[in-house]
């Protein structure tokens, strides 16, 4: 871990024309502020873990506290958005590390601040190094999963923390239910099955009782309409199938063995067969570069 982060003078510019002023200017500390606030939350460390090059650990809480409440971390957020220049960067991967430990953020900040999950499985090729990743959810990182998603401690996610208004939430419910209403659009049935496979691939066997049983339909019901459109199951499995595998090999250092497993094969002999019959040639020779 590094012992000191500094933000360079362009980035402070940037950021500090959210700082709250003090009488209309900037107080003398608050480059130094933000340089420990951001060390802490990029190393999952407590304030009053922070350098001392940062100052006291109570003049970091005096300042984050308020800001924290007039939410100026995310009004810097909002105005900041990343461009990804590698090419050979799945963008998805980003997405994913971001949203993860934003959500631990949020858990920390509004349940526990010591809340650390078992562990982090991303979809993506392994990480040059992992070890930044670590320290900030304080749990291993797996990768090459079926999903995205944070692995939680079974008494964690049954404790009750607090008891919110049952009356308000089932009002502010039949509010999202509605808006969902409005602005979603009924999908085909070839899509709605799509998606249901995309969710479960990797993770639980995919057989036309369970994607029927997902949409609320008998499965007969669900062959016919699949037929009507000119599909069926097992050809939308293979396409999604086929589309995750070629993304997932063409990342480097990709694993054969742990994206079969990925994509729903137990047996890579059968995903070696499979892989021939949608590309013509075996997964290692495809070009990762």
């Amino acid at each position: 871990m590094s012992d000191v982060f500094l933000l360079r003078d362009a980035q402070t510019a940037r950021l500090e024309a959210y700082v709250p002023k003090s009488h209309g200017k900037s107080r003398a500390d608050d480059r130094r502020i933000l340089n420990g606030i951001i060390f802490i939350n990029r190393n999952g460390l407590r304030l009053r873990d922070a350098s001392k090059v940062y100052g006291l650990h109570k003049t970091l809480y005096n300042s984050w506290k308020p800001w924290r409440h007039k939410d100026i971390f995310g009004q810097m957020l909002a105005k900041f958005a990343y461009r990804i220049v590698n090419g050979n960067t799945w963008p998805r991967r980003q997405d994913a590390e971001f949203f993860l430990s934003s959500l631990t953020q949020v858990i920390r900040d509004n349940f526990s601040s010591r809340f650390a999950p078992l562990e982090i499985h991303l979809k993506h090729p392994a990480l040059e190094d992992p070890q930044p990743l670590e320290r900030m959810f304080r749990a291993p990182v797996r990768d090459h999963q079926p999903v995205n998603r944070l692995i939680i401690a079974r008494p964690d996610a049954l404790r009750v923390i607090r008891h919110e208004d049952l009356g308000l939430l089932a009002t502010r419910e039949r509010q999202v239910r509605d808006l969902i209403g409005e602005a979603t659009p009924a999908l085909d049935t070839t899509s709605a099955a799509r998606a249901v496979i995309d969710a479960n691939l990797g993770i639980s066997a995919i057989t036309l009782d369970r994607v029927a049983a997902a949409l609320h339909l008998g499965p007969r019901t669900l062959q016919r309409r699949l037929a009507a459109e000119g599909t069926s199951l097992r050809t939308i499995l293979e396409d999604v199938r086929q589309i995750r595998a070629v993304r997932l090999l063409s990342q480097p250092r990709a694993r054969v063995g742990l994206v079969a497993q990925t994509v729903g094969y137990t047996d890579l002999t059968a995903f070696w067969r499979a892989w021939r019959g949608w590309i013509g040639e075996a997964p290692s020779k495809l070009d990762r570069n």
